[in-house]
């Protein structure tokens, strides 16, 4: 439910930020409330009002779907093979070693090296299609943002 989403959200934003809760409700609700609306606007009312030449449904599915989506599975699988603990990594996997892995060691393998490397050609064969190119560029410029903003990288 929409509920379970806002929460993951909430819980960051005091957790990390130290936010009060109720401020942190409301500002991601209404962070949510304002792109939704946006979305569903976009299908009818403000179907003529264009971002990078799409409209705001269109571009909240390109930037989650090409761009988002990619860049969160490559920092899981990096940060699980690179900077996880082998032994704590499977011992995750496995729940504790109730549930047999026989294969863990190939897995892990292609987790460290291959899957990330697969990740980003996905990523940017999915960047490179983005048909309206003033798009793309948006789309390269948030991800040497998010680069560099961020303090894990």
């Amino acid at each position: 439910s929409s509920v379970s989403l806002l929460e993951v959200v909430v819980a960051y934003l005091i957790d990390q930020r130290g936010w009060a809760r109720k401020k942190s409700v409301y500002s991601a609700g209404a962070v949510m409330a304002v792109t939704g609306t946006l979305s569903s606007l976009s299908m009818g009312l403000m179907s003529g009002v264009l971002v990078f030449g799409v409209g705001f449904f269109d571009l909240f599915d390109i930037l989650t779907d090409k761009i988002f989506l990619a860049i969160g599975g490559m920092i899981l699988a990096i940060f699980a093979g690179w900077f996880m603990n082998k032994d704590d990594l499977k011992d995750e996997v496995t729940n504790g070693g109730t549930l047999k892995f026989g294969l863990f060691d190939v897995w892990y393998n292609l987790l460290k090296y291959v899957i990330p490397i697969a990740i980003a050609i996905v990523a940017v064969v999915g960047i490179i299609s983005i048909e309206q190119r003033s798009l793309m560029f948006f789309g390269i410029a948030t991800i040497v943002v998010l680069a560099i903003f961020s303090k894990k990288l």
